[in-house]
C-alpha cells in the first residue's frame, strides 16, 4: 500500500508494539462519489450515486504497532466511526481496521485507511489513501503530529487522495475521490483535550454517540468547540454541562444513559440547538464566560472540572426516542 492505493486494501501484519501511547485521535475525510460500478447500483445501495457526499470518520485510541523504522499502525476504535454515504452510515465491523502511516522519502509519505464496514447487505471493504508526493505534510510516523492539521488535495503540498469501496460478495466498486482530510485529538490516553467517561448505548445507527472537545483548557482562552458525532442522520439535538459526573440509565423514557449528576445545564439558547445533518455529527463553540446552570449563566473558573454530553434524538423500530452519547470530562486551568 503505496502512493497508489486499489480500491480495497488487506491487512497489514502486527509487528512489535510501539512503546509511545497514541492517545485518542480522529481522522476525518470528506469527498463525494465519482463512480460506481455497476452504474446505477442496484438495492441496498441505490442512495450511493455519482456526486453523492461522503464523510469517513476513523478513530484510533490504542498503541500503534511498529511495522518498520518508518511505518506506524494504528488499530481502529471500531466501536465508533464509519463511512456515510448520502444520510445513509455503515459502520465499522469488529473484525478489522487499521490505519497506518507511512514515512519513508519523498513521494512515498501517505496514510491508507483500511477497514471492512456494515451494509444493510454484503459487507464492504473500504480502502482510502492519502499521499504528499512533495513530503512537506505526511513526513511523520506519529499521528501526533498532525493533530490540527487538515489536507486539501487541490493545495500546493501536492497532497492526493484516492479510495473506494468494493463488495465483499460481488463487483460492486464505489470510488470515492476526497476534498479534504483532517486530524484532531481527542484527549484521552495521550494527554490531549478532556477525558471521555461514562458507557453509551448504541443509537439506530449501531454507534455509540460520543462527544469530544478541542481547544484549549486554559478557561480565560475561551476557545473550546464540543462535537457530537457517530449520530443517526438529521437528528436533532444539544450539548448539557455539570460539574458533577453521573449514571442515570433511560431517563425520562429515553434509549441511553445520562453521564451527568447535579445541577445540569442545557445549552439550548439561540443558535445552540443543533442538527446532526448528513454526516450525523454537530458541533458548538462555547462561550466559557456564559455556561448554563439552572440557575442562570455561570463564568467557568480556573481550577475547575465541568463535564458535557449530548442529547439527540432517534428512532428505533420506526418508533420515536432519544438517546444520550458518552460524557467528556475537562479540568479547566
Amino acid at each position: 500500500m503505496r502512493a497508489r492505493l486499489p480500491l480495497f486494501a488487506a491487512a497489514l501484519p502486527l509487528l512489535t508494539a510501539a512503546t509511545a501511547f497514541a492517545g485518542d485521535h480522529r481522522v476525518t475525510i470528506t469527498g463525494d462519489v465519482f463512480f460506481t460500478v455497476p452504474a446505477p447500483i442496484g438495492a441496498p445501495f441505490t442512495n450511493i450515486v455519482v456526486g453523492a457526499p461522503f464523510e469517513i470518520v476513523a478513530e484510533v485510541e490504542s498503541p500503534p504497532v511498529v511495522v518498520t523504522a518508518s511505518v506506524f499502525q494504528y488499530p481502529l476504535d471500531t466501536s465508533t466511526g464509519g463511512v456515510t454515504i448520502a444520510g445513509v452510515t455503515y459502520p465499522y465491523l469488529q473484525m478489522f481496521g487499521e490505519l497506518p502511516l507511512f514515512d519513508d522519502q519523498v513521494g512515498l509519505d501517505s496514510i491508507v485507511l483500511a477497514a471492512e464496514v456494515t451494509t444493510p447487505g454484503p459487507g464492504l471493504t473500504l480502502g482510502v489513501s492519502f499521499s504528499d508526493p512533495t513530503g512537506a505534510t505526511l513526513s511523520t510516523p506519529d499521528i501526533a503530529a498532525l493533530d490540527g492539521v487538515t489536507l486539501n488535495p487541490n493545495t500546493p503540498q501536492g497532497i492526493s487522495i484516492i479510495g473506494g469501496m468494493q463488495d465483499a460478495a460481488s463487483t460492486i466498486l464505489i470510488g470515492l475521490q476526497g476534498t479534504q482530510m483532517s486530524f484532531e485529538d481527542l484527549g484521552g490516553g495521550g494527554g490531549g483535550f478532556g477525558v471521555p467517561y461514562c458507557t453509551a448505548v448504541p443509537n439506530s445507527t449501531g454507534a455509540i454517540g460520543t462527544t469530544r472537545g478541542t481547544g484549549s483548557t486554559v478557561a480565560s482562552a475561551n476557545t473550546v468547540t464540543l462535537t457530537a458525532a457517530s449520530l443517526p442522520t438529521n437528528s436533532f439535538g444539544f450539548f448539557l454541562t455539570s460539574r458533577t459526573q453521573g449514571f442515570a440509565q433511560t431517563p425520562g423514557g429515553s434509549s441511553g444513559n445520562l453521564c451527568l449528576g447535579g445541577s445540569i445545564g442545557r445549552y439550548v439558547g439561540s443558535g445552540q440547538i443543533l442538527n446532526s445533518g448528513s454526516f450525523g455529527s454537530f458541533s458548538l463553540m462555547l462561550d466559557l464566560t456564559q455556561t448554563p446552570t439552572p440557575n442562570g449563566l455561570v463564568p467557568v473558573q480556573a481550577g475547575e472540572t465541568w463535564n458535557f454530553t449530548a442529547w439527540y434524538r432517534d428512532s428505533v423500530g420506526g418508533s420515536a426516542t432519544s438517546n444520550f452519547t458518552d460524557g467528556l470530562s475537562v479540568a479547566f486551568q
